[in-house]
């Protein structure tokens, strides 16, 4: 159970981190074209975190 709260948590960092990127990196970080549950999938998780999941799609509800 450890292990998978230390993947969670690290899968929310990352999404975090890749989502703060501002001026001429927007272009190379496209928040639009990433796919949450493939990136979960890398970090050994089932499925996406539904606390990044849903805040994630609300944002990019708002653009």
């Amino acid at each position: 159970p450890q292990m998978k709260q230390l993947a969670k948590d690290a899968f929310c960092s990352w999404v975090r981190a890749y989502t703060a990127h501002h001026g001429e990196l927007k272009r190379i970080f496209m928040e639009k074209k990433l796919h949450l549950g493939h990136v979960a999938k890398s970090f050994g998780l089932r499925e996406q975190s539904s606390l990044v999941g849903t805040s994630f799609q609300m944002r990019l509800n708002k653009r």
